[in-house]
């Protein structure tokens, strides 16, 4: 059976943090970061890691307001989504707010250094986002119901 992956993006203006989830699409994995000053070239990259990894669908982190407001960031990752869209993948917006946050926090949980910090809160940022797109689809499916009442 041939699975499909989902990759996350956590727009930025240099650099955007990439994650992808493991084949059954139950964990997001930190991939890395793509250049993203470049808009085509970073699209070109894009496509080219998509395919490389057997993807089915892009989720693009959304940057709200902490209000729940929209602003320009939150308007550039739509423009991104329906770039990507335009390029033919299913692509999915999801709010993002805190999700640098919670990636510095778990990488200071694991004791990484500051200087590797910086490095690595892109992609790990775009993994918080991923496991929440993936937390949530596996409940609205109730996934998790069955998983639950298997092993009782």
């Amino acid at each position: 059976m041939d699975y499909k992956r989902i990759m996350a993006l956590d727009p930025g203006t240099v650099r955007t943090g990439v994650a992808i989830s493991d084949p059954l699409n139950i964990i997001a994995n930190p991939w890395g970061y793509l250049e993203s000053s470049d808009r085509q070239r970073f699209l070109d990259k894009v496509s080219e890691l998509a395919r490389e990894n057997s993807v089915s669908m892009i989720v693009v982190g959304l940057p709200m307001r902490m209000d729940g407001t929209k602003g320009t960031k939150a308007e550039e990752s739509e423009a991104l989504a329906e770039e990507l869209k335009e390029l033919g993948f299913d692509v999915t917006l999801v709010d993002e707010r805190l999700s640098s946050k919670e990636a510095e926090g778990l990488l200071i949980m694991a004791d990484v250094r500051r200087n590797k910090r910086k490095k690595a809160v892109d992609k790990v940022a775009a993994a918080v986002i991923l496991q929440k797109y993936l937390d949530t689809r596996k409940r609205e499916s109730g996934i998790s119901d069955i998983i639950d009442t298997e092993g009782a």
